[in-house]
């Protein structure tokens, strides 16, 4: 069922040099009050403490995982400065499935595990888009992470330790949904539904009937679902999708093909006469 009429940003101390409320005496030829302490021996001014560089770590860990069951481990040895500042804070990786080893698991604040996954969507060897896997389950679907000062530039081919022939699941192509029940979920998407080429829905149990029969749909590419499509009548066709028009987490629309002939046919809105609730 088509769906493409719905509405889917030093203070630098230690100055020195004369007090102006105390200029020099050209009487006695005394200099102006000076704080001792400001001045070094052979009577340079101080030079300012540098912050300490950050500890290297060893290893780096990181997970993958679907969003059900726990998440796969691995832990390798830094091999990429994501961010530019002499050390090594990454481990690269191919995460978004191009074949390329351009992307990253970032240790952004050196403790030794990932916090931010780092992709370069377009190959021109710095990052475009940072993800967190807030959950912890692997899944790595909050985008909108802090991009490092640069992004990854050259990574091995290839590194002992690293998940192969495991792959981490490409991002953007896994759904995070709730169910009737409240629960959430991340499955993996299969289905391409608005055809650009990039699997954006999942079937799944929604209504908790023991059945994979409702389609979670992610219209926006964030990983998060905004649209079920079901089968509201019994009759064995999805012919019904259910929308959230206002970004507020709750579905709150009905697009019904009354018809079968893949064109919405009637809009409901939550709080009508016939909306039903997903």
């Amino acid at each position: 069922m088509r769906t493409d009429d719905a509405s889917w940003a030093a203070e630098v101390g230690g100055t020195i040099g004369a007090n102006p409320s105390d200029p020099a005496d050209p009487a006695d030829s005394n200099p102006a009050d000076s704080n001792p302490s400001d001045i070094g021996p052979d009577g340079s001014a101080p030079v300012e403490p540098q912050a300490a560089a950050p500890t290297p770590v060893d290893r780096i860990s990181y997970s993958f995982g679907t969003g059900r069951g726990a998440p796969t481990q691995w832990s390798d040895a830094p091999d990429f400065d994501a961010d530019g500042d002499g050390q090594l804070d990454s481990v690269a990786l191919d995460f978004d499935g191009d074949g390329r080893v351009d992307d990253a698991m970032w240790d952004s604040d050196h403790d030794g595990v990932a916090d931010t996954a780092l992709l370069d969507l377009d190959d021109d060897g710095r990052a475009d888009h940072a993800y967190a896997d807030p959950t912890g389950q692997g899944t790595w679907n909050q985008r909108g992470a802090a991009l490092p000062g640069a992004g990854p530039t050259t990574a091995p081919a290839d590194s002992p330790g690293r998940p192969d022939p495991v792959q981490p699941p490409p991002l953007g192509e896994h759904v995070t949904w709730t169910d009737d029940a409240g629960q959430q979920h991340t499955s993996t998407a299969t289905e391409d539904v608005d055809h650009d080429g990039r699997d954006d829905g999942a079937w799944v149990d929604h209504d908790g009937d023991g059945k994979a029969d409702e389609l979670v749909v992610d219209t926006d590419s964030d990983g998060e679902f905004d649209e079920l499509v079901v089968d509201a009548d019994g009759d064995g066709r999805t012919e019904t999708a259910y929308l959230d028009t206002d970004s507020d987490g709750d579905l709150d629309t009905m697009l019904v093909d009354a018809d079968g002939d893949g064109n919405v046919d009637r809009t409901i809105r939550e709080g009508d006469a016939d909306y039903v609730d997903p």
